[in-house]
């Protein structure tokens, strides 16, 4: 009776409202579990540093106006992180859960009956179910786009507007969402929510010119990223959608891919002044479809510090879901009681695929939440850093990790500045301990061993391993001269 409910949402679809709640309500409890008892940082880079930016936020309240780590985010994060990254990992697994229950319940209002594949689509994404367990900021990111959209479909405009305005705070590519937005309200003739859309600018803008003495106009005008170039070169324009399938694997995509011809009748139906395909269209299809074309541009210009990383599409992987299901919905119409048994298997299906074998892909395995390369600054680097005394001597470095094991906070490093460069190896005094790592070190601060070498510095002890992300090396120098 209660699957049969699921599948003809009754009674309003009270009871799939219900079990929408008890199924997010799980969700968040096994993810805090997990958070609590794997030690994991999701990854090795901004996951950490943007944990460390909420960490420290009430200590130094620059870090909480710092446009890379996001203020809304580093905001709301700010009190989890007092736990440590564990609380991190927590604030990160009460979004998803969130995240999913209003992916159910937009899908549950547009009467899409099989809405209990959004669930299944998000959390068994292969790479963005294990990356749950960090500090990146696409978590929140689509959290406020589902919630802007929500409200938007139950006419709170306003509300809708607000939380939209602060999107470009959780991630850059809020401006997307913005624009979306005001489309919507100008279809709608909704003109006097439109101003709404400026308050998180303005918001920010008052509080950073009283806290800070920034200027008023300084949440506009403060660049995060290079506009003109990145230090990571340009890509090929497919290379986003490649990463979907990686990201989210085969049988998603086929779902999505489903969800995408079915924009051909939605299409349609907005011209046709259906009330119910402006937000299907606008904001749903819109950010998830802008998002893509965006970030595939701006990767193949090699604009404003793009690297191609397949994380970023985690932002709009709850649409992808709503999109999947929205084709779905279409394919197996008119519904059939057969239909239900394929419907579970394919579910069957969705669950399994991250743990079977295949190539090139995100294998769900017991270890998946490792990261070798921390354990191996854990068991070579730190205790010998720890028995050779080094710890007593000024150090520096620009792997986030290192943090954690040498206690001292990559963001504060030289003269109140984060991370070390070129520059500023030079100017280390003698007896100065520099952590090199094979990635941060040379690619984020073009610190290099040669260059350490030709600046007096000795290496003391190296470490490194090999697995299937590639080669990982640690080395402690010291200044000798």
């Amino acid at each position: 009776m209660a699957l049969g409910a699921a599948f003809t949402l009754d009674d309003d679809g009270l009871l799939a409202k219900r079990l929408a709640l008890l199924t997010s309500v799980l969700i968040a409890l096994i993810l805090i579990i997990i958070s609590c008892v794997h030690p994991t940082t999701g990854d090795t880079g901004d996951s950490i540093t943007h944990y460390l930016y909420s960490r420290y936020a009430w200590s130094y309240k620059s870090y909480l106006f710092n446009l890379w780590a996001k203020p809304v985010f580093t905001f709301l994060s700010s009190p989890f992180s007092q736990f440590g990254m564990t609380g991190m990992k927590i604030y990160n697994s009460l979004v998803v859960a969130t995240g999913i229950y209003l992916a159910c319940r937009i899908a549950i209002h547009y009467r899409l009956r099989y809405w209990f594949f959004v669930p299944v689509m998000i959390l068994f994404s292969p790479v963005f179910g294990v990356s749950i367990f960090s500090g990146l900021t696409e978590f929140t990111y689509a959290l406020f786009l589902l919630a802007s959209t929500w409200f938007a479909i139950k006419e709170r405009y306003a509300l809708a507007a607000v939380i939209t305005a602060f999107i470009p705070f959780v991630r850059n590519e809020g401006v997307l969402t913005i624009m979306l937005m005001a489309a919507l309200l100008i279809w709608r003739k909704q003109w006097r929510h439109i101003p709404w859309l400026a308050s998180g600018y303005i918001f920010l803008g008052l509080i950073g010119a009283l806290v800070m003495r920034f200027p008023l106009h300084w949440a506009l005008t403060t660049k995060t990223y290079d506009p003109t170039g990145s230090p990571y070169a340009a890509g090929e324009f497919w290379t986003f959608i490649k990463h979907l399938r990686y990201v989210m694997d085969w049988p998603n995509v086929i779902l999505i891919c489903i969800g995408l011809i079915s924009l051909i009748g939605l299409v349609y139906r907005f011209f046709r002044r259906d009330p119910e395909s402006h937000i299907w269209l606008i904001l749903i299809f819109g950010n998830f479809i802008g998002f893509y074309i965006g970030h595939a541009i701006l990767h193949e210009l090699g604009r404003f510090g793009s690297m191609g990383l397949p994380r970023v599409l985690f932002s709009v992987v709850p649409f992808a879901a709503l999109i999947g299901v929205h084709g779905l919905q279409h394919l197996l119409e008119p519904h059939k009681e057969w239909i239900k048994w394929i419907v579970c298997l394919y579910i069957i299906v969705i669950a399994a695929y991250p743990f079977l074998p295949r190539p090139a892909s995100h294998l769900w395995s017991p270890s998946v939440l490792d990261l070798p390369e921390n354990d191996l600054v854990d068991d070579e680097i730190i205790p010998y850093y720890q028995d050779r005394a080094f710890a007593q001597m000024d150090t520096y470095f620009n792997a986030p990790y290192l943090t954690f094991g040498t206690g001292r906070n990559v963001l504060d490093q030289w003269e109140g500045k984060a991370y070390m460069n070129a520059e500023r190896i030079r100017q280390l005094p003698v007896g100065s301990i520099y952590i090199w790592d094979q990635w941060y070190s040379p690619v984020e601060g073009k610190i290099t061993k040669d260059l350490l070498l030709t600046e007096g510095f000795e290496q003391q002890h190296c470490a490194d391993m090999k697995y299937w992300k590639g080669h990982f090396e640690f080395c402690i120098f010291e200044k000798k001269g």
